[in-house]
């Protein structure tokens, strides 16, 4: 919703975590995603992406806090315990508003995020009680219906003057559309603060980010196809070995007269041709590194030299990753 929002690296890490302990994450996907969160943090710290990286919380205090009191004398309202519910309290809980209260259809969950924020915790049916005295209502509840009605608002506003500003997080809606017609009740969505977010000035730093991004996805596929071929040129030098291994071995049987010394001389010039003929191809592929060709190279020289694909993928299949390893 908001272009660099700075929440989203979290959640990817988060999620990366929770697939390798669930052994979800093979090395190709964790080696694209570790590759992903570093990109993700150079943008960060080598870009002014965090000048317009605000999340969703922020921007929604910025925009209510045209129409309501001061937030340190502001009487808050949290409905939900999620995680974006949570966001909203410790962001209330750190700009000191004056006070802070959960509403929650779950008593635990609700009383621990009231407690680590310095709020007081409400069950469901103390709602219109809370909201009779809200100047910012927050809510989040990942339910499929309206939480807060137009009806409900109206019951627990009263006769209430000062202005109420709610925030709406949810997807889909926690508020009907009806509350945003209330005398002194102003609301923002997802959708209004999507269109908050793009009005500011962010051409620069948003080409920087999509400039890093670029380069890096090209590095990334560089080094794909590399793998791609690398397997092959193993398996290629793997079965000059063999060839040389079994060549050896027959002459050792025919020539048994050969000195411990001569055997070597032999072994190693036998060595050094299987080098040499192995060389241009070697070097070739890091020429085609950078090209699509690279895989046309690798086919061909399976079918050329006649290698067995199960050894291609014996040599292309590295060790699992561990959850602390680096790709």
């Amino acid at each position: 919703m908001a272009v660099g929002e700075s929440q989203i690296l979290g959640q990817l890490r988060e999620s990366l975590a929770a697939g390798q302990r669930n052994g979800q994450v093979g090395p190709a996907l964790n080696r694209l995603v570790q590759q992903a969160l570093r990109v993700g943090k150079r943008a960060h710290t080598e870009t002014d992406i965090d000048m317009v990286a605000r999340s969703l919380v922020a921007l929604g205090l910025e925009q209510a806090q045209q129409v309501m009191p001061a937030m340190a004398g502001a009487n808050v309202v949290v409905i939900g315990a999620g995680a974006m519910s949570g966001l909203a309290a410790a962001t209330v809980s750190r700009a000191q508003a004056g006070s802070l209260h959960i509403v929650n259809r779950t008593a635990e969950r609700g009383e621990r995020l009231a407690a680590a924020n310095g709020g007081t915790a409400h069950l469901w049916d103390e709602l219109e009680t809370v909201l009779s005295e809200a100047d910012l209502v927050i809510t989040c509840t990942g339910s499929l219906g309206h939480v807060l009605t137009a009806e409900a608002m109206l019951a627990a506003r009263g006769r209430r003057s000062q202005a109420t500003a709610v925030l709406d997080l949810a997807m889909p809606r926690d508020v009907a559309p009806e509350v945003a017609a209330l005398p002194g009740v102003s609301v923002w969505g997802l959708a209004d603060l999507q269109v908050v977010a793009q009005q500011g000035d962010e051409s620069d730093a948003v080409e920087q980010v999509r400039d890093l991004v670029t380069s890096e996805v090209a590095v990334y596929l560089t080094h794909r196809r590399a793998r791609r071929v690398g397997p092959t040129v193993v398996a290629l030098r793997a079965r000059a070995e063999a060839v040389v291994a079994q060549e050896l071995g027959r002459i050792e049987s025919r020539m048994p007269h050969l000195s411990a010394d001569e055997f070597d001389e032999v072994r190693m010039g036998m060595q050094r041709v299987v080098d040499k003929l192995l060389h241009t191809p070697t070097v070739r592929v890091k020429e085609l590194e950078a090209t699509d060709s690279v895989g046309d190279y690798a086919h061909a020289l399976r079918d050329l030299f006649d290698l067995d694909p199960h050894d291609v993928a014996a040599v292309s299949t590295p060790p699992l990753i561990g959850p602390g390893d680096d790709a």
